[in-house]
């Protein structure tokens, strides 16, 4: 059964943690004409602007029909009181200027610590034990960035005057910012979010967003997955991101005490690398080697352009491990192959039938830094086999430009590629790009709802509350009729399958 915007508004009045969230925005919008501000209500209509498509036409809903009584009746059976008047777009206005004096970032701040207590409600981030190598998808979270268009494209040059528009006094002008680690991959809001799905129906359930405006996608992403961990205390297992994210952000995430799958880039051209037969090349990767010619006056460069398959693998010396025999030493030397760990008898050339070396078992180990996860892996050998360790949180010798330590996850991953169950992993970040498809498809011809960054970023908050409410109301609560019919089609489905 469809969800609609009536049930989805009756399970955001009703959520857990709406009154916390309203605790923060209430510092930030002062009584009004008399009457104090209700933060809730305004929270709800912030949901509602998302579920019916536009703020005009939730404020159009609630004014002339009898949904804002369902609603309260909706929070009075969680315990909750909403008052007796709806919110109003004006509200909104309210908020926006709220947002102005740090309202926005207030709330996202205030996320992780929020939606960690709805999502183990939801069956996500519950602390339990879990295998490293297959790990369950409850328990891992995604991250990424996405650039929204602007909501007007008039510009003001370096110069101050302003293009693109005939207005002779305050044209709107919207602020864009450069994303994607300050590459020319598009101008316009960046926003990164955290979130977890458990592979149902609706059980997605956003941990946290932001905006940045550095164009440092991934240090912002980094930090938002730490505030994620950290509130999560044990219920974060793994963290899944694409081939933006180096070897130093994943040690950082090691450090914290969980795994990051991160599939590795293509190989330059002029490093180390093996060449990959065109029948083995994935279909559909990003390749950073070979770029589509865009043409054209003004044309950009975006990530997405790249869609060539990956034919260099990255080729790096590890080390090489020697060991006693019945007739002498024997050495093999351990190369990283595309993030996996292969072996050679030493002194001989790396090809790709050398022997790939499947990780036994992970382990970590505390350091002063933080916990390591250390991986044993066994080096076959005619004369008897070998095992030896790998600190994949390990420094490697050299100093970056910017004067911090390299890592060796630069090289070779906890999780490679080539390690069995690695693409059911990869495929658990495809739902981020599910979340931006939603919060665009919703956005009135797909650009930013707001001109004002601080504006915009509230307004994601509220889709944020819309889909968390969604999933509560789904596999929790059942609060509403449209989730208790959907709960009863599904166990019909399973009485069935049963039989």
């Amino acid at each position: 059964m469809d969800r609609n915007p009536i049930s989805d508004l009756e399970a955001v009045a009703a959520m857990p943690g709406l009154d916390d969230f309203a605790d923060v925005l209430a510092g930030f919008v002062p009584a009004r004409n008399g009457s104090a501000a209700d933060p809730a209500s305004t929270l709800v209509f912030l949901a509602g602007r998302w579920a019916f498509g536009s703020a005009n036409s939730c404020d159009s809903a609630l004014r002339s029909t009898v949904l804002w009584e369902l609603i309260r009746a909706s929070a009075a059976r969680a315990g909750r009181v909403l008052p007796k008047k709806p919110p109003t777009f004006n509200k909104l206005h309210h908020l926006r200027r709220a947002a102005d004096d740090g309202a926005a970032e207030a709330l996202a701040a205030a996320l992780p610590e929020l939606t960690v207590t709805l999502a183990r409600q939801v069956g996500l981030v519950v602390p339990g034990p879990s295998r490293w190598d297959r790990p369950d998808a409850s328990r891992v979270i995604y991250g990424d960035g996405s650039v929204f268009s602007p909501l007007s494209d008039v510009s003001v040059d370096e110069d101050g005057v302003v293009r693109g528009s005939r207005a002779e006094h305050r044209p709107r002008v919207a602020s864009r910012f450069e994303g994607k680690d300050g590459r020319a991959a598009g101008s316009g809001l960046p926003i990164n979010v955290v979130g977890c799905h458990g592979r149902r129906r609706w059980q997605r359930v956003i941990l946290g967003v932001d905006l940045f405006r550095d164009g440092n996608e991934v240090g912002s992403a980094l930090d938002l997955m730490r505030r994620v961990i950290d509130a999560a205390a044990g219920g974060v297992t793994h963290t899944v991101y694409d081939r933006l994210m180096s070897g130093r952000h994943m040690r950082e995430l090691m450090l914290a005490g969980v795994v990051p799958f991160v599939a590795m880039p293509e190989a330059a051209p002029n490093r180390a690398h093996l060449v990959l037969p065109a029948e083995l090349r994935r279909d559909g990767y990003r390749s950073a080697g070979t770029r589509e010619k865009r043409k054209g006056k003004g044309a950009r460069r975006r990530s997405g352009d790249d869609v060539a398959p990956k034919a260099r693998l990255a080729l790096y010396y590890l080390r090489t491990v020697e060991h006693l025999t019945g007739t002498g030493r024997c050495a093999h030397d351990l190369w990283a192959l595309d993030g996996a760990v292969v072996a050679v008898d030493a002194g001989h050339e790396v090809s790709l039938d050398a022997t790939y070396l499947d990780c036994r078992d992970l382990r970590w180990e505390r350091h002063s830094d933080g916990t390591h996860p250390v991986g044993r892996f066994v080096i076959p050998c005619r004369h008897g086999a070998v095992s030896t360790d790998i600190d994949f949180a390990a420094t490697r010798p050299g100093k970056a430009r910017n004067g911090r330590q390299l890592a060796l996850a630069d090289w070779v991953r906890p999780i490679p590629e080539a390690a069995t169950g690695a693409a059911r992993i990869e495929g658990l970040r495809s739902d981020n790009e599910s979340v931006f498809s939603w919060l665009k498809a919703m956005l009135p011809r797909n650009r930013a709802s707001s001109l004002d960054p601080q504006h915009f970023l509230l307004d994601v908050i509220g889709a944020v509350l819309l889909c968390n409410a969604i999933a509560w109301d789904v596999h929790a609560a059942h609060h509403t009729t449209c989730a208790q019919h959907e709960a009863r089609l599904t166990q019909r489905r399973q009485l069935r399958s049963a039989t």
